[in-house]
């Protein structure tokens, strides 16, 4: 047996941490398919837990906890407590490779696996570094810098975001950093198409975070000068409610109901791709 091979046997136990369980249902679940497959225990860790999202975690046949401790009474002592709640309820299940997403979960989770010693630590930067946690605040760099120091691996989407990784980190003998071209598209679950007729004129799709980040006015703005210049097309917007100081409201696009559809979040959007001629991103 190869020293790789013995390596990757040697991991029997993964905790997946995200920031929330509709990321990791969306995002992780071919990974945690292919690694139960591949008869690994999988756990996932998120800061809340719907219970239909709890049930489909489970019959993948992933493990879930839920980590979400109460805020420290000194707000300074926050983090310290949380990170030592969360190395605790790693260490507790004994995980061999723990892999975290999601900026300040990622940074939560590195600094926590430290003190729980796993075998390996796989940092995946799948959105800008300074992406705002659930309360609106971003991580400073220097925290995320030393994080990011003590992953064994940091995989980033694409090659500039893992340059502006590697930057911040700085030289590190611990850790590898390695780029891919993003998440992937399972084709077997969204296959090819014909483009829909075009009875209506054009359909944009947007599938995003209702937050300022993701271009959301703009794409409203565009709608509006495209329908006041007499052309005809139809303006979608799939989104996913969001919180902080960027997050868009229902009542910040109140003014463009007439030229922009806003649906609420669904399960399967592929009948949304296929109803669609051009996406947004």
């Amino acid at each position: 047996m190869t020293t790789a091979r013995a390596a990757t046997d040697a991991v029997r136990r993964v905790a997946i941490l995200g920031p929330s369980d509709l990321a990791i249902l969306r995002n992780r679940d071919n990974l945690i398919r292919e690694l139960i497959e591949r008869r690994r225990t999988v756990l996932t860790v998120t800061p809340a837990l719907d219970p239909d999202h709890r049930r489909r975690l489970n019959l993948m046949g992933a493990e879930t906890l839920v980590f979400d401790p109460p805020p420290a009474r000194f707000g300074i002592l926050d983090a310290w407590q949380r990170s030592r709640a969360l190395s605790t309820l790693i260490d507790g299940w004994y995980p061999d490779a723990v892999l975290a997403f999601g900026v300040p979960m990622l940074v939560e989770a590195i600094i926590a696996a430290r003190r729980a010693k796993p075998s390996r630590v796989i940092a995946l930067l799948n959105r800008p570094l300074d992406q705002p946690g659930p309360d609106g605040q971003v991580v400073s760099g220097r925290r995320l810098a030393d994080a990011l120091r003590h992953a064994d691996h940091v995989v980033a989407h694409n090659a500039q975001l893992l340059q502006q990784a590697k930057s911040l980190a700085g030289a590190s003998a611990k850790t590898t950093w390695t780029s891919v071209p993003g998440a992937g598209v399972d084709l077997t679950h969204h296959t090819a198409s014909p483009l829909p007729g075009l009875d209506s004129g054009l359909v944009f799709l947007m599938i995003t975070r209702l937050n300022r980040r993701q271009g959301i006015l703009e794409f409203a703005e565009a709608a509006r000068q495209i329908h006041t210049r007499g052309r005809r097309a139809k303006f979608i917007i799939v989104g996913t409610p969001d919180t902080g100081p960027d997050a868009i409201t229902p009542e910040m696009l109140a003014s463009y109901a007439a030229d922009l559809e806003v649906v609420s979040p669904v399960e399967d959007v592929r009948p949304h791709l296929a109803a669609a001629h051009v996406y947004v991103h």
